[in-house]
């Protein structure tokens, strides 16, 4: 007979993979740059040119895909750069 709390911690991981599995399939995520989330009476979205998915404003990435939302490039520099230019 083994050590059972292998079983158990590899159970464990399994169950917390799964349940972060299925909240990504679902779509909830974080928006990138503190956009509203779901929800919040926004009916703007933004589809995904690679999947067709519709994502809330301010994503980075689909929710469905992963892949970049058109824009976030230009979002994510967005601060960083200006104040770049200004300190510069």
């Amino acid at each position: 007979m083994g050590p059972t709390w292998v079983y158990g911690a590899v159970i464990a991981v399994a169950l917390v993979q799964l349940v972060a599995l299925s909240r990504l399939r679902t779509g909830v995520a974080r928006p990138a740059d503190g956009a509203p989330s779901a929800g919040a009476g926004d009916d703007d979205t933004v589809e995904c040119p690679e999947c067709g998915a519709e994502n809330e404003p301010g994503y980075r990435f689909c929710r469905g895909c992963a892949s970049e939302l058109p824009g976030a490039a230009a979002r994510a520099r967005g601060p960083r750069g200006a104040r770049a230019r200004r300190l510069g």
